[in-house]
């Protein structure tokens, strides 16, 4: 048989082994079996945490990048339970701007989580520096606190002020030896340390914790460089767009200029031609113009041949009056100096005269 006795600090456990001796005798052995019973309670514990801890380590593993908060918070959950515990918080140190970031809280009361959260979003480094200086070390603190007593610079004045009594214990968050904040949890009981086994156990906590986390902030820094590199592709993506119809619009470009050069290298020729032509059209009657007047300063031809050179000079001049009011009224018509008229012609008519006129015309011999 198996009973306990409560005293006012403890409860003691005993067996009871009851052996017949005799019919009116019976032999009554008790035995202490406090210590053996509290050993077994406390591997019952342990086994039992451990089987939880490694299922949360299990589940960190595997944990999607939008679990983990939820994961962390279920890490805590687990704490403030099996330590009895008010309240669990996580701080994220920021040396540089030399405070401590509240990043996760969970306490049995939603009051008490909700005041936390509010009061402790941010600590200054100067009004914990023994806690600073442990966790930069790499220790763990266990400190207790009550209305009267209260070890200086251990127990902060917003963890004392608000529980009165209990303990305040904190792990530090470490990754590949380098502190980036710590975990704190407020008990009720005065007992300020804490088992090897339960120490252990809580830095195997935050270990997991801690990688937990970091794995989560190079997640959300590899999202920003991914979202950053989208940005940079777009943003080439559309240079390389611009660039494309920049290259069209020089290439149309580079084609008109051929197209002006062919035609301005075509002008030229036409010119050319042109000129030729009207040199030749004005230089022929002129030839016939200069030829004549030469014979006709003749003193030695007759009447009769100088009446004969007449005719073919009047036709030269005709003609090269001819082209030259051509010449002028076409120079007009282009410059828009002057509108072309249209009338109607003797088709017939108008292909006799430029023949007359363009025909060959030899002068007689002498």
């Amino acid at each position: 048989l198996n009973y306990y006795v409560k005293t006012v600090n403890s409860t003691d456990w005993y067996e009871a082994r009851f052996v017949a001796m005799s019919a009116r005798r019976v032999l009554c052995v008790v035995r202490d079996i406090t210590k053996e019973k509290h050993l077994q309670e406390d591997l019952e514990y342990h086994e039992e945490f451990l089987e939880s801890l490694i299922e949360l380590a299990l589940k960190f593993i595997n944990a999607p990048i939008d679990l983990i908060s939820s994961l962390i918070n279920e890490a805590l959950t687990n704490i403030i339970q099996r330590f009895r515990a008010h309240i669990g918080l996580i701080h994220y140190y920021d040396f540089k701007n030399r405070s401590a970031n509240l990043m996760y809280c969970v306490a049995s009361d939603k009051a008490m989580e909700e005041h936390f959260e509010s009061e402790l979003q941010s600590i200054s480094l100067s009004s914990i520096p023994q806690l600073v200086a442990s966790h930069l070390a790499g220790k763990t603190t266990s400190d207790t606190f009550s209305e009267n007593y209260k070890a200086p610079g251990a127990v902060p004045n917003w963890i004392a002020d608000y529980f009165q009594k209990g303990s305040m214990h904190t792990i530090p968050l470490q990754v590949h030896q380098e502190c980036h904040g710590f975990l704190t949890f407020i008990t009720e009981t005065k007992d300020k340390t804490l088992k090897d086994k339960d120490l252990s156990l809580l830095q195997i906590i935050g270990s997991l914790i801690s990688n937990l986390e970091e794995r989560k902030q190079t997640d959300i820094e590899l999202t920003s460089k991914s979202k950053e590199l989208e940005k940079a592709n777009e943003e080439l993506k559309q240079l390389n767009q611009l660039l494309t119809s920049q290259n069209a619009i020089i290439t149309e470009a580079n084609i008109a200029l051929k197209e002006a050069k062919d035609l301005a290298e075509g002008s030229d020729k036409l010119k050319s031609t042109f000129l030729n032509m009207i040199s030749h059209e004005l230089r022929t009657p002129l030839n016939g113009i200069i030829g004549l007047t030469s014979f006709l300063q003749n003193d030695d031809i007759s009447a009769e041949e100088f009446y004969s050179y007449i005719k073919p000079l009047e036709e030269s001049t005709d003609r090269f009056l001819f082209t030259i009011n051509n010449i002028i009224e076409g120079a007009l018509i282009l410059s828009g100096s002057q509108k072309p008229s249209f009338k109607k012609v003797d088709l017939k008519e108008l292909l006799f005269d430029i023949s007359t006129n363009f025909s060959t015309k030899s002068i007689p011999d002498n």
